[in-house]
């Protein structure tokens, strides 16, 4: 490096290192503390490391005057102007200058890279000050919220399912609970007139979310209707078959010769051709009638053998002075997928909408399951509510399906909500061999289903 470089060094050094251009530390309210005196001292040190640079850069110049010198002087003796003794003595103090000079610029070098470390010493304590003072800003605005900013909304309507039963427990707690409250929200929870409505409701814009299932899903997708499911309410296929614990039935293989209590529903019927099938028969093995919704007397009175029925279903039969022990035989053992049963399902056109008032949606009505399960005297107090808004379920008959249906509201993991891809693939696959989907349809799993919503709503929760 010459000594014309290691000068133009020392100019953008100072200008790094100079009192106008020192960057003050930032203020750090309510935060760890910025190790302001570190930051000092690492300006200082550059500062001292520049000035000795500085001086020996000029110690260095006056070298290389004096070199010049004895050079000009070295010149004059070659041309015979002095005698040889002068000549042999400018030529020691010639060397000295050069030995002189390149000390003096080894020197300077090593005074301009200690003023460069002391240099990114305090711009990395600058940097951490900055730092300290960001965290400080976010720790004194508290927590970023994962649903976002404000609601979108500040009201959502949800049609159930069936009339009040547990399953509307989750969000009569939340709503009673202040929960959706406390979310900037409030939620009107109404009854379908029929099985059908919700989807249709949906489909309306009538209502903002609704409960439903996972082959409606599918055919909704493939009908051209915006329908998309956010989490799972039941994350079990409920579907099963009851039968008295004395009928003498140890299992399928039993089924020959009885009679069948099945509706007409679609995917009711597949359920029964998938374990059939499995289990080498065909309905000419059995036979089929529809009990309506009379399923329970007829059993109990022996005029069907084995009955349809959903997870809750014992406390219908006890309901009516039969046994609460019957014995369930569930579909998703017998070759259906265990895709979910109960779904909250919304359109993409109000999640893309109403992203941050969704989560929160579900975030409190996560609260609310929670909630209804927290104890036994909690739960009971929710089938008393739950009896006022439907007084077709007996309080008891409400605390029996809270217990029967525990079990599919939450995972391994005591979690509720979360959407399992791999299980609608597999409910998918399963509905095109059965015919309930098309084998050409071009809806996918991504069409119909979305964790987005609930994962955020989750890591909130947290």
């Amino acid at each position: 490096m010459t000594l014309v470089a290691v000068l133009a060094a020392f100019t953008l050094i100072a200008a790094a290192c100079g009192d106008d251009e020192e960057p003050a530390p930032a203020p750090a309210p309510a935060a760890p503390a910025v190790d302001t005196a570190a930051l000092e001292a690492a300006q200082a040190d550059a500062a001292a490391a520049l000035a000795e640079a500085s001086a020996a850069a000029e110690a260095a110049a006056e070298a290389e005057a004096a070199l010049e010198a004895a050079l000009a002087e070295a010149m004059a003796a070659a041309e015979g102007q002095v005698d040889p003794e002068a000549v042999a003595a400018l030529e020691a103090q010639l060397q000295e200058a050069q030995v002189a000079a390149e000390a003096a610029e080894a020197e300077a070098m090593a005074a301009a890279e200690e003023a460069q470390a002391a240099t990114a010493a305090a711009e990395a304590a600058q940097a951490e000050a900055a730092e300290a003072a960001a965290t400080a800003e976010q720790a004194a605005a508290g927590p970023t919220d994962p649903c976002g900013g404000e609601n979108e909304t500040s009201t959502i309507t949800i049609m159930m399912d069936w009339l009040a039963y547990w399953s509307w427990a989750a969000l009569v707690a939340a709503d009673d609970q202040g929960y959706y409250a406390e979310e900037g929200l409030k939620v009107d929870i109404i009854a379908p007139p029929s099985a059908a409505e919700p989807l249709k409701m949906l489909a309306a814009d009538q209502v903002d979310f609704a409960i439903n299932y996972v082959p409606a899903l599918f055919t909704a997708r493939a009908a051209g209707i915006d329908v998309k499911a956010v989490a799972a309410h039941q994350r079990n296929l409920s579907a099963s078959l009851f039968w008295l614990p004395d009928a003498g039935i140890e299992g399928p293989q039993d089924f020959r010769g009885k009679t069948i209590g099945a509706t007409a529903k679609l995917d009711e019927n597949a359920y029964l051709d998938t374990l059939l099938e499995r289990e080498g028969m065909t309905r000419d093995d059995i036979t089929i009638v529809d009990p309506g919704f009379s399923w329970a007397p007829l059993l109990l009175e022996g005029s069907i053998d084995v009955a349809y029925g959903v997870a809750p279903s014992p406390a219908s039969m006890k309901g009516i002075g039969g046994p609460f022990d019957l014995v369930r035989l569930e579909y998703r053992d017998y070759g259906v997928p265990n895709y979910p049963w109960l779904l909250f399902v919304s359109s993409d056109a109000f999640l893309n909408a109403n992203p941050a008032a969704t989560c929160r949606f579900l975030r409190a009505t996560d609260r609310g399951i929670a909630y209804a399960y927290s104890d036994e005297a909690t739960t009971e107090a929710m089938a008393n509510m739950l009896h006022g808004i439907n007084d077709g379920f007996a309080v008891q008959t409400n605390i029996d399906h809270s217990g029967l249906m525990r079990a599919d509201f939450f995972d391994e993991n005591g979690q509720w909500g979360k959407l399992v891809e791999a299980d609608w693939e597999a409910g998918r696959a399963w509905l095109v061999e059965r015919g309930l989907l098309e084998a050409d349809s071009t809806v996918q799993v991504s069409d119909v289903m979305t964790n987005e919503h609930i994962t955020k709503a989750l890591t909130a929760q947290e």
